[in-house]
């Protein structure tokens, strides 16, 4: 048996959900493509709301520069943005504001079914798949993940936003907090 297949047969560990909500940038979550590594739970990620100009319906978040990263590390504002479900958000949206948005992390189903009943998936939900496809074969599980990163997209499921006046500066100390809590 090949290295590549003993690898994709070992089990993959089941995430624990984070009941505190965790800290991101934009970038860290949109542009995650190994679904399972996804966080799993509760989240705040700080960027700018921006309504979609063909779907007034889709909302999205959109990454802010943090102006202490020199910019060859840093991507231009609005460059990236993660897609936010809002379905159970009542309350009026501040669009092209710099806003907190707190809530729970999932892959959205981004097909374009409107009258499809689209159940949002999680971190945890594709590692156990992943783990059941894996005793069926390697092919199982690479045509699975083919199957996420064409429809799925990383998003929020939006309980809270907060208006920031300093959100750059908060967005910089949540990740100075991080790197000191790694030390």
């Amino acid at each position: 048996m090949s290295e590549e297949s003993s690898q994709d047969q070992q089990i993959l560990k089941i995430p624990l959900y984070c009941y505190h909500s965790k800290p991101f940038l934009v970038e860290e979550l949109a542009l995650e493509e190994s679904y399972q590594n996804l966080h799993y739970g509760r989240c705040c990620v700080i960027g700018r709301l921006a309504q979609d100009s063909t779907d007034s319906s889709n909302w999205f978040l959109e990454n802010i520069r943090l102006p202490s990263l020199p910019k060859k590390y840093s991507l231009p504002e609005g460059t990236i943005n993660l897609l936010l479900s809002i379905r159970n958000f009542r309350r009026s949206i501040p669009n092209g504001k710099i806003c907190e948005i707190i809530g729970e992390c999932i892959l959205n189903d981004t097909t374009i079914d409107k009258t499809a009943s689209k159940i949002p998936l999680t971190s945890k939900d594709i590692t156990e798949k992943l783990n059941y496809l894996s005793t069926k074969s390697p092919q199982c599980v690479l045509e699975y993940k083919t199957f996420l990163l064409t429809r799925y997209k990383p998003a929020i499921s939006v309980d809270d936003i907060k208006v920031l006046e300093r959100g750059h500066e908060l967005a910089e100390r949540n990740i100075e907090i991080r790197m000191l809590s790694k030390k």
